[in-house]
């Protein structure tokens, strides 16, 4: 696990289904910063897998899990490329808002449930 934080957090020290100690066996890093890292395990036993983020905060190293039927390489493909800009959101409402037939009557029901929904919150 090397300079990674995987190994000082406990509950990712083992599977949390069968058990078995992971070891550095079936850890994948997707994703690592100063502070943070986001990690897939694979349990070699019964080969299901946890996604987490481990996080070293002021108060000291916290992390969240969820077990996963994800593939690493899963992860990685839906990772965000990048951001939504500004011109993004513009140009996919002009996109909804086109001069299409499909696009227009697409736009009235976006607007129609939109307001139902707002109406009823």
């Amino acid at each position: 696990m090397g300079d990674s934080m995987v190994g000082k957090i406990s509950f990712l020290r083992e599977c949390p289904l069968c058990g078995e100690a992971y070891g550095d066996r079936g850890i994948s890093i997707i994703e690592q910063g100063e502070e943070t890292e986001l990690v897939h395990i694979t349990c070699t036993e019964c080969h299901n897998a946890v996604l987490a983020l481990v996080a070293m905060t002021q108060l000291g190293m916290t992390s969240v899990g969820v077990v996963t039927d994800l593939s690493d390489q899963d992860v990685r493909r839906f990772l965000p490329k990048r951001s939504f800009t500004v011109d993004d959101v513009i140009m996919f409402h002009e996109h909804l808002y086109g001069s299409s037939e499909f696009e227009r009557e697409l736009g009235k029901y976006i607007d129609t449930n939109t307001k139902t929904i707002n109406q009823n919150t």
